[in-house]
């Protein structure tokens, strides 16, 4: 499993968010807004028992969710433009987490899968 760091997502949610170009720079009050909400998500999933990672590894297969979730908690923030859009877009982010975790957590253990 490969793992992102926090610049890693920072760079993406700033695309995701549009308030960077490719290999433009990102303002750094922007880049703070960003890792704030990074912070802020993961205490909010670890808070629920629903990830174990923390800011320093975490798994490329939580990217995405994890991406959408921390861009609807900056937008505001960055100035992004329609900031509630992404709100919509973050929706089902965090169910999304969820059946990842357990689907990885399922795989690392071996167990069957049950089905009815």
């Amino acid at each position: 499993m490969a793992v992102l760091t926090q610049a890693d997502i920072r760079q993406r949610v700033a695309k995701h968010l549009k308030i960077i170009a490719s290999g433009q720079g990102l303002r750094a009050t922007d880049g703070e807004t960003i890792d704030n909400a990074l912070v802020d998500v993961l205490a909010s999933l670890k808070r629920g028992s629903f990830v174990q990672y923390d800011i320093t590894a975490i798994p490329d297969y939580a990217a995405i969710p994890l991406v959408l979730l921390v861009g609807a908690l900056a937008a505001h923030g960055v100035n992004a433009a329609n900031p509630n859009d992404y709100a919509v877009l973050a929706k089902g982010a965090e169910p999304e987490i969820r059946r990842l975790e357990y689907e990885h957590d399922e795989e690392e253990r071996g167990e069957p899968e049950l089905y009815i």
